[in-house]
């Protein structure tokens, strides 16, 4: 993975493609790490995904950045900001399916954040949306508040406690550090 992949050149969006690009990148090593945690098989799967979890807000960027639409308006760049988990879903859906991943791997990727999650849906579901909270939370935010993790019903389907939660935000913190510069 790197994040040269996805050049922008455009100024206007580089600060939002660079807090994305934090925010997949620590969001991917928050789902490996959990899934290590829950002995789930082969985690660098999990890292995959939670890297590609937010193609779709990436790639708008870029058609966005293409057009040459720029703004200097600040309420225009953050009503944008808002509105990208939504362009994102569907986005991101399309680009998955037409690389031919597995419908696991999309699924994990597109269900929503307001979806009702239950004994059935897949660990791997869980496991991404638990893994972008703890981004959040952890700082790498797109824009959205921290989340109390307790509260999360995915955090309760998968067991996890306040300690394994935090372990993980500290060592996902620490690799993070290390790593980042790198890309």
């Amino acid at each position: 993975a790197s994040k040269s992949l996805y050049p922008m050149q455009d100024d206007t969006f580089k600060e939002l493609f660079d807090r994305i690009w934090m925010h997949s990148l620590a969001s991917a090593y928050c789902a490996k790490t959990l899934a290590r945690q829950l002995s789930r098989k082969n985690p660098d799967n999990y890292f995959t995904i939670g890297l590609s979890h937010d193609i779709g807000k990436v790639m708008f960027l870029r058609f966005l950045g293409k057009t040459g639409w720029k703004s200097t308006d600040d309420q225009e760049l953050a009503d944008i900001a808002t509105h990208l988990d939504e362009v994102n879903i569907t986005l991101s859906g399309v680009i998955l399916r037409h690389w031919r991943l597995s419908r696991e791997f999309v699924r994990a990727v597109t269900f929503q954040d307001g979806a009702m999650f239950d004994k059935f849906t897949s660990k791997s579901t869980l496991i991404i949306h638990t893994a972008g909270h703890l981004a959040d939370n952890l700082g790498y935010s797109v824009g959205n508040p921290p989340t109390s993790m307790s509260s999360l019903k995915a955090v309760e389907l998968l067991r996890l406690s306040p300690e394994t939660l935090e372990a993980v935000g500290e060592e996902v913190t620490a690799t993070i550090q290390g790593v980042a510069h790198t890309f």
